[in-house]
């Protein structure tokens, strides 16, 4: 055989042998769900929500039996508001693999919003088991306090809470909770130092800055609410949190030239969910062409 046919001869069996290949490695279920989430994770760190859940979706059909696509479908619909399909989600990652705690976290975090006993008992025996394997995840602890508080169960979910707090000094969901069974109780210096120390275990988190700031607001103290809404946007000056704060209070005490200028702030911020709320504040201030310039400015 020449030379030249054996060398055509090799390459089209190397072809043939790599295009083989190539076609096993697109039908291998395994490959083709790790590709669909990677690419699903990349959009939902671009906030592309609406890819990532076609994404995630592609891949929960590659692999239907492994829960791991179903959770990060829970994610994405999570981010998106779509919290029935993201119950749903959650609720089939967990029966694929009652051991994924990162699906029955986020189940029991959205199934303790209802006001079902039926609902309750369903998160409180979810986070019962979470906290079995990991006894001090502050995330379920905080979580399975507020189901107990729900059911009536207020010494238990203190006790949940208290643990929390004790591992974890800066874990705000703890410290929220707690502040709000102390307000419950009346019990205002309780809650306040509560959330304060939260402050100075992390006093760099705007978090925390704007929950001690809310605080003042539903205990009426707005000079140490506006104090703390102060600091949070000295540290992070476009926070929409801290700037939505800062222009409602300005608003409620008749300051509506500084509310003027802090919404529009607020509403030239990256976050969708505050757009409006320039054109909203000069509609209730009856500055209708204006409002209507605004709306028609960010659309």
């Amino acid at each position: 055989m020449p030379l030249s046919v054996f060398r055509s001869s090799v390459t089209l069996v190397l072809l043939f042998a790599g295009s083989a290949v190539l076609t096993n490695c697109s039908r291998d279920p395994a490959l083709q769900e790790a590709q669909y989430l990677k690419r699903g994770k990349e959009l939902f760190d671009k906030q592309d929500y609406s890819r990532a859940i076609l994404e995630f979706s592609n891949a929960s059909k590659a692999m239907p039996k492994d829960a791991e696509p179903h959770y990060q479908l829970g994610l994405a619909n999570l981010a998106a508001n779509r919290t029935p399909q993201a119950v749903s989600s959650f609720r089939r990652a967990a029966q694929l693999d009652p051991n994924h705690t990162g699906a029955q976290l986020k189940l029991a975090e959205l199934l303790v919003q209802s006001r079902y006993p039926e609902v309750l008992h369903d998160a409180e025996s979810r986070l019962t088991a979470i906290l079995n394997t990991t006894p001090d995840d502050p995330d379920a602890l905080s979580t399975l306090a507020i189901a107990r508080l729900k059911l009536g169960k207020g010494e238990e979910a203190e006790q949940n809470l208290q643990l929390a707090l004790k591992k974890f000094p800066a874990h705000l969901a703890s410290a929220a909770t707690m502040a709000a069974l102390k307000l419950s109780k009346r019990d205002l210096a309780g809650a306040e130092a509560v959330l304060k120390e939260v402050v100075a275990q992390a006093p760099k988190s705007p978090e925390a800055g704007i929950a001690l700031a809310h605080f003042y607001l539903v205990v009426r103290k707005q000079p140490e609410a506006e104090a703390e809404i102060a600091r949070v946007l000295q540290m992070e000056p476009g926070n929409p949190q801290a700037l939505a704060t800062l222009a409602s209070l300005q608003e409620s005490r008749q300051q509506y030239t500084e509310a003027d200028g802090t919404y529009r702030k607020l509403a030239a911020s990256k976050d969708l969910a505050y757009a409006g709320t320039h054109a909203l504040f000069l509609l209730r201030r009856q500055r209708y062409d204006e409002a209507i310039d605004r709306k028609s400015t960010r659309l």
